[in-house]
């Protein structure tokens, strides 16, 4: 899933990803991607802007770690925002804005890799 408010990041983002083969849920702010996620879409990764309309990605990682159905989703934060770590956010990776694609691969190869049980 990629969750960004600039239609042309969104498209681009989503046009590479399926070029290499991803499956892309594209939305345009928080509430879209919390609407899918109740509609029953289940993906393996979420890629988050933090400043949309409607619902900001801040907003949407609290909804996420509070419902025991999205809080293991890993989530990679794409923004340009400089006052957060992921750490700082409990996401499992930040990418600034602008970033190299080999960054967003890497990122999402660490976020899909399968995980040993816990």
């Amino acid at each position: 899933m990629v969750v960004d408010d600039d239609p042309d990041i969104l498209t681009a983002l989503s046009m590479t990803l399926q070029t290499e083969g991803y499956g892309v849920h594209a939305c345009r702010h928080g509430r879209e991607a919390l609407d899918a996620l109740e509609s029953g879409l289940k993906p393996h990764a979420i890629l988050l802007d933090l400043m949309m309309p409607v619902m900001n990605g801040f907003e949407l990682l609290g909804v996420l770690k509070a419902d025991s159905r999205w809080a293991r989703i890993p989530v990679v934060v794409l923004s340009a925002n400089r006052g957060y770590s992921h750490d700082d956010l409990g996401v499992l990776g930040m990418l600034r804005k602008p970033f190299e694609l080999d960054e967003l691969f890497a990122a999402l190869a660490a976020a899909t890799e399968p995980r040993a049980r816990v």
